[in-house]
C-alpha cells in the first residue's frame, strides 16, 4: 500500500479522504483483478488487515466500532448486525476511514473533531464503494439512480449524498 507517497500537505485539503481510498482501491485491485462492482468491501477490509464481525452487543444508534489490540497487531471492525447490508458496508468504509486517516480516538476528540472526523471517514467510505470515475460513467450510462445504487450496493440516500457533494446531478439528467 503506497499512501507514503501522498504528499502530507494534502491532508489539509478536503479531497484528502478520497485520494487515500482511491490509493487503496487502485493497490487491491492491483493485487486482486479483477475491478468488480460492487466494490467488495469486506474483501479490502481483510486485504488490509482488518478482522470484520457482525455485532449484536451494540445499541441500535451505533452503526459500527473499530477497536485496535496493538500488542496483539490486530485491528478489529464491528458492525451492528440490525443494519442493513448497505449500511454495513458503509460502517465497514467508514471505519477504515478513521484508521487510514489516522483519526485519534474519540476519547481524546473535541464534539468539532469528532465531526469532521466522521465527515472524513464518510468521505472516504463513499470514495471506496462508489469511486468517482467509475460513477460519473455509471450515471451518464444508467441514468437511474435506484438501478445504479443497486450496482454500487449502497444505499440512495449515500448515493444521493455522492452526487451532490459531487456536483454529479447534471449527469442524470
Amino acid at each position: 500500500m503506497e499512501i507514503s507517497n501522498i504528499d502530507s500537505s494534502d491532508k489539509k485539503r478536503s479531497g484528502y479522504p478520497r485520494k487515500v481510498a482511491r490509493t487503496l482501491l487502485k493497490d487491491y485491485f492491483a493485487k486482486n483483478p479483477p475491478f468488480t462492482l460492487p466494490i467488495p468491501i469486506k474483501e479490502i477490509a481483510e486485504f488490509y488487515r482488518f478482522e470484520v464481525y457482525e455485532l449484536a452487543s451494540l445499541n441500535k444508534h451505533q452503526r459500527g466500532i473499530k477497536v485496535e489490540n496493538t500488542e496483539e497487531k490486530r485491528k478489529l471492525i464491528g458492525v451492528n448486525e440490525i443494519y442493513s447490508v448497505t449500511n454495513k458496508r458503509f460502517t465497514i468504509g467508514h471505519e477504515m476511514g478513521h484508521d487510514f486517516l489516522g483519526h485519534p480516538p474519540e476519547s481524546e476528540c473535541s464534539e468539532e473533531e469528532i465531526r469532521i472526523f466522521n465527515s472524513e471517514a464518510d468521505e472516504f467510505s463513499a470514495e471506496m464503494l462508489m469511486p468517482l470515475d467509475i460513477l460519473k460513467t455509471k450515471i451518464k450510462e444508467i441514468r437511474d439512480v435506484k438501478k445504479i445504487a443497486k450496482l454500487f450496493l449502497v444505499s440512495e440516500e449515500a448515493l444521493w449524498i455522492k452526487i451532490k457533494n459531487q456536483h454529479l446531478l447534471n449527469l442524470l439528467s
